[in-house]
């Protein structure tokens, strides 16, 4: 059923957490489909070929038992099925193999940091604790 918190009118589906958080200005591609892992590696490739880093906004998302927990109803009645590897770990791979000194940055809520680092990103950081420091400074700031 068409959820307005999840879709457009159009169907397509905003990026986000389950429960938690839509962005609505960020539409949700299907990683478990071979054609967007695809697209998606080539697209890293391109920025790899322009710059030294690449910063992966809310990475974790993409994990496939995050990405199949928040679309399970949509991905089982469309007949996806969860991928045997990771989009990080085949993408990174794949990027580093044409520009191997390309450095790979993520954003994670929690401890998924540690399964980030496995998949081949060098940096993490915690957004909760960015966020923490963020607001004890503007303490300070805004006082």
């Amino acid at each position: 059923p068409y959820d307005e918190k999840r879709f457009l009118k159009n169907g397509i589906a905003f990026a986000g957490i389950k429960g938690v958080v839509y962005w609505t200005d960020v539409a949700q591609l299907n990683y478990w489909n071979p054609k967007t892992v695809r697209f998606q590696i080539d697209n890293l490739k391109k920025v790899a070929s322009l710059c030294d880093g690449i910063r992966c906004d809310v990475a974790q998302i993409l994990i496939n038992d995050n990405f199949g927990s928040n679309w399970e109803e949509e991905l089982q009645s469309w007949g996806w099925t969860k991928p045997e590897k990771e989009f990080w770990d085949i993408a990174i791979k794949e990027v580093k193999k044409e520009f191997p000194n390309t450095i790979f940055l993520s954003e994670s809520y929690g401890d998924v940091y540690k399964e980030l680092i496995k998949e081949g990103f060098e940096y993490c950081y915690d957004k909760d604790l960015l966020d923490k420091f963020v607001k004890e400074v503007n303490k300070y700031v805004t006082a």
